[in-house]
């Protein structure tokens, strides 16, 4: 008899082939990868499947969308061969490894003349590069703005704003990104942060490497699951002066910065393009 687990592999993989049926005699269309949390083992019940269409280097449009096959949704996405090294390079200056990742996980259904297992290859070569750090003035900036938002928060707790817990979320994403840039990271989606830090299987599955810091990890995931606003204001501040200090330090009183005047500001490009 079979089980719940084969049931619910059998129902996807059955959609899924009913959904490829348009797709996979169209002359342009070079082959199909499926990829994401069905391939690796992490499905829930709200899962999607992830569907990768490459089409051929002479067509000129691309195709987003979602369809419900036999109660399953279908995400895909169809695209040129060329176009995958704009979201390869996209992923990359925002240190994002995503669509890389899901060209390495994925499971090729069809690939017939071979540019399918390219992209994989590329994909390969793209996970194993190593993200550059920002410069001094960088860094110098975003310790600034980390002082800032706490600087922040700390307002709206300590006056009590129904908001606070919004606000304590916010800034906890915002650290992330900035501090997992200086180090030279890959910054995740927070849809995946949690399992992300928590779970060395998680990892694996997904190839993804553990941020350089064991201090960091364990005081974040901590922070992730404060209930009491006391414990979410403790943490932040506490991770505010954990991740400063790596930075190099920083004291508010005296910082500034003096850069070269060149280019728009910032200011002047706003009003600019209200014109």
């Amino acid at each position: 008899m079979m089980n719940e687990v084969d049931s619910k592999s059998n129902n996807w993989q059955q959609a899924l082939e009913i959904f490829l049926d348009k797709w996979r005699d169209l002359d342009y269309v070079e082959g199909v990868l499926v990829t994401g949390s069905q391939v690796v083992g992490t499905a829930t019940q709200n899962s999607d499947v992830d569907v990768h269409i490459i089409l051929s280097p002479n067509i000129d449009w691309r195709e987003r969308g979602n369809e419900l096959v036999n109660d399953t949704l279908i995400e895909y996405f169809a695209n040129p061969v060329f176009f995958f090294q704009q979201y390869l390079d996209e992923d990359y200056a925002n240190n994002s490894k995503q669509n890389a990742r899901m060209f390495v996980i994925g499971k090729i259904l069809f690939d017939k003349n071979g540019e399918v297992a390219k992209l994989v290859s590329q994909a390969k070569t793209y996970m194993e590069r190593e993200f550059t750090k920002p410069d001094d003035i960088w860094t110098n900036v975003a310790k600034y703005a980390i002082w800032d938002e706490f600087d922040g928060l700390d307002d709206t707790y300590s006056a009590k704003q129904p908001t606070f817990e919004h606000s304590y979320h916010l800034f906890l994403q915002n650290l992330l990104i900035k501090y997992a840039k200086f180090m030279g990271a890959e910054i995740l989606a927070h849809s995946k942060l949690y399992k992300f830090l928590s779970s060395e299987d998680f990892r694996l599955r997904y190839k993804i490497e553990q941020l350089p810091d064991n201090d960091f990890n364990a005081q974040f995931l901590q922070a992730l699951q404060h209930k009491s606003q006391d414990d979410m204001y403790s943490s932040a501040k506490a991770l505010t002066q954990l991740v400063l200090d790596k930075m190099g330090g920083f004291e508010i009183d005296g910082w500034k910065l003096r850069t070269p005047a060149t280019g728009e500001s910032r200011r002047m490009k706003h009003m600019s393009n209200k014109k």
